[in-house]
């Protein structure tokens, strides 16, 4: 059995002590959070689901097109958002 190192993401710059600025889909943020993920040696990328946050498939979108190896996980909330196949593609064989 191996093991998986798995990461989070965010939208934007915040956290309990670091208040939110700028706009709430910071494309830069995103990417080179990803990216630092992946350079980390990261195998995988949580993205959470919020109702105050921009969609979770646009952050993944987003992140994977500034990454190459890393993979996501979507955290859904059920009768919320539903993955739906047409949002859940990925390219993935």
């Amino acid at each position: 059995m191996s093991v998986q190192f798995i990461g989070m993401i965010g939208h934007r710059l915040a956290s309990e002590i670091i208040p939110a600025t700028g706009p709430i889909f910071d494309k830069k943020y995103i990417a080179d959070f990803a990216k630092a993920h992946e350079d980390a040696g990261f195998d995988r990328i949580l993205v959470a689901y919020a109702s105050d946050q921009p969609d979770a498939f646009l952050v993944t979108a987003h992140a994977g097109a500034n990454t190459s190896r890393i993979h996501f996980l979507l955290a859904h909330r059920p009768r919320v958002c539903c993955p739906d196949p047409r949002g859940a593609q990925t390219g993935d064989p």
